[in-house]
């Protein structure tokens, strides 16, 4: 949950999840909707779809034990060097070189080393100033505090200088060069991606959500229908889904930023005329509106969904 989600964050929504699956096995045994759904919020999906496959993988091959050894920690999905890493030090005590996100910004400074981390010259000499900084003692301890550093003190804006343990020997503090490194990646524009959204309801108020392609925006979870921009929605969902229906009307505009993009929605309501079909449960059902959170729906689909809840749009 700490990739690439700040700690104030997944307290919570880990407390949570620790309760509702307190074990690999447990974890293993769950359905993907029951840890989608406990996921939301957090965004980066493909974590939890990784987290869920590798439980079962560990009950599979390892007998519900987590394999200390890297290289079968690092074929486990969604583990990389400093994941694996980090576990053999919390768990076990191994010494072994981080290099998350707080351990990069601290050894960037303290080394004063100057290019995007990025760059393959960059970030291997990175992981030799990792590896020559990590003790061969106490590895649990220190993997904790150069995390807790970065994340503290040596924060990426207004990092407290003066209280850091390493602020006499940091080399950035010496060349006033602490609050432009670590270098910045490169700028890069944030593209517009423009949706429909197709909320289709039944005679019972019923909307249809269809598990989304598990590459992709939200892939994996459940969702209303996505549509082009300009496509014709009542044309699509009889083409697509073999419904004919009625557009109810066309609400406002709703904007979610990611990471890397910038979503905007046009939700479109619409009513399903005669009996409402049937669907694969597994790839697409009604669900009703009081239900939805139940399944690893995006947050602001959520959100969008449960502002509907009572709502008169249904045509009795």
């Amino acid at each position: 949950m700490l990739q690439q989600t700040q700690a104030a964050t997944v307290v919570e929504p880990f407390g949570r999840f620790m309760r509702r699956f307190p074990s690999i096995r447990a974890l293993a045994e769950a359905s993907l909707d029951d840890v989608l759904a406990e996921w939301a919020g957090l965004g980066y999906y493909s974590r939890a779809r990784n987290l869920h496959r590798s439980a079962q993988i560990v009950v599979e091959r390892h007998g519900g034990r987590l394999p200390r050894d890297a290289e079968l920690l690092q074929s486990l999905p969604g583990i990389g060097r400093s994941s694996a890493a980090a576990i053999r030090a919390q768990a076990w005590d191994i010494p072994d070189a981080i290099l998350d996100g707080n351990a990069r910004r601290v050894l960037s400074r303290v080394f004063a080393l100057e290019g995007w981390w990025g760059r393959p010259e960059v970030k291997r000499r990175l992981w030799e100033l990792a590896e020559s900084c990590t003790p061969d003692h106490s590895a649990r301890e220190y993997c904790q505090a150069i995390m807790d550093l970065g994340a503290t003190l040596c924060r990426r804006r207004n990092p407290d200088c003066g209280a850091c343990p390493w602020g006499a020997e940091c080399r950035a503090r010496k060349l006033g060069a602490v609050h432009r490194l670590p270098t910045p990646a490169p700028a890069k524009s944030v593209p517009s991606v423009h949706w429909q959204l197709a909320l289709v309801f039944n005679a019972k108020g019923q909307v249809l959500l269809q598990r989304r392609e598990e590459t992709g925006i939200w892939g994996g979870l459940w969702a209303p229908p996505v549509l082009e921009a300009e496509a014709d929605a009542a044309r699509d969902c009889r083409q697509k889904w073999g419904l004919r229906v009625k557009i109810l009307r066309r609400l406002d505009a709703v904007e979610h930023r990611l990471t890397h993009r910038r979503l905007v929605l046009q939700p479109v309501i619409l009513r399903a005329a005669g009996k409402a079909k049937k669907f694969d449960s597994q790839a697409a059902r009604w669900c009703d509106l009081d239900q939805t959170g139940r399944l690893g729906l995006p947050k602001p689909l959520q959100k969008l969904l449960g502002a509907l809840e009572g709502d008169s749009w249904v045509e009795r």
